[in-house]
């Protein structure tokens, strides 16, 4: 008896398992179904399209990142006297070389962002009305700000003129209420004004300049204004595209509901 029953047991395991593997291949195909219909939806294209910009912004948010760290860590007074020692020198020249480096790195992707930006717009709207306010957002807080110009053109600097002077500058105040210690590195805007090509905004802001200009703030002031704009703008991407991106939501809730059967 025993030998006959454990036939019947085996027996009864293969079908419950070529029925669980039936539902298994109906699942799979379910699934490659639901993604060949997503990849050729123009929702999708779309929303990688749109997400493409994020490699720039990354870009630039890291070129930024670095830099900033770099002068921030600069700021400490006592690290600044130490690069003020004895044998110091070439570790002083090393760090201004390094900023140097950084700032390019940060005012060539500040620009590829603003290509980037402008030929995905065009791409998506620009044979629309969908987006009207765009263009007076980028005249609003870039053509038209002092700061936003002078980056710019800075870039064009680096590129085909030549890296800017970067000092370091450890400043000693005896003024009230009490005496203090400052550090950073500046930009030296007599030596800037020597290019030639600079745009009128930025000339504007080189003039509202002194002898000098706390190379943190520039970048700082101009992260935020960056960051700002494309929250802004992609805000109003899922607004103008809600539809196209619940269309996608649904679709994709199905793979994600598919996937846990699995």
């Amino acid at each position: 008896m025993t030998p006959f029953c454990s036939v019947i047991i085996s027996k009864k395991s293969v079908r419950i398992a070529m029925v669980v593997d039936e539902d298994t291949k109906d699942l799979g195909k379910q699934i490659v179904e639901l993604i060949n219909k997503l990849n050729s939806m123009p929702e999708y294209k779309l929303l990688l399209r749109i997400k493409s910009l994020n490699i720039s912004l990354y870009v630039f948010k890291r070129n930024y990142k670095e830099l900033a760290n770099l002068l921030t860590k600069h700021t400490d007074v006592r690290e600044a006297i130490r690069l003020r020692g004895v044998g110091k020198k070439p570790e002083m020249r090393l760090e201004l070389y390094e900023v140097a480096r950084l700032l390019h790195n940060f005012v060539t992707s500040a620009k590829s962002l603003i290509d980037h930006t402008r030929i995905i717009y065009r791409e998506i709207y620009g044979e629309t009305e969908a987006f009207p306010d765009y263009q007076d957002e980028v005249d609003r807080r870039f053509a038209k700000n002092p700061l936003a110009q002078f980056v710019e053109d800075l870039r064009d600097y680096c590129v085909h003129y030549k890296l800017p002077l970067v000092h370091s500058v450890l400043h000693y105040s005896q003024l009230p209420p009490t005496p203090i210690f400052e550090s950073k590195m500046e930009l030296n805007i007599e030596e800037l004004n020597k290019y030639s090509r600079w745009s009128p905004l930025a000339k504007e802001y080189l003039s509202g300049q002194s002898e000098s200009s706390n190379l943190l703030n520039v970048i700082s002031e101009y992260y935020a204004l960056v960051e700002d704009f494309h929250n802004w703008f992609r805000a109003r991407q899922e607004k103008i595209h809600s539809q196209e991106f619940a269309k996608l939501a649904s679709i994709q809730q199905k793979l994600k509901d598919l996937e846990k059967r699995t």
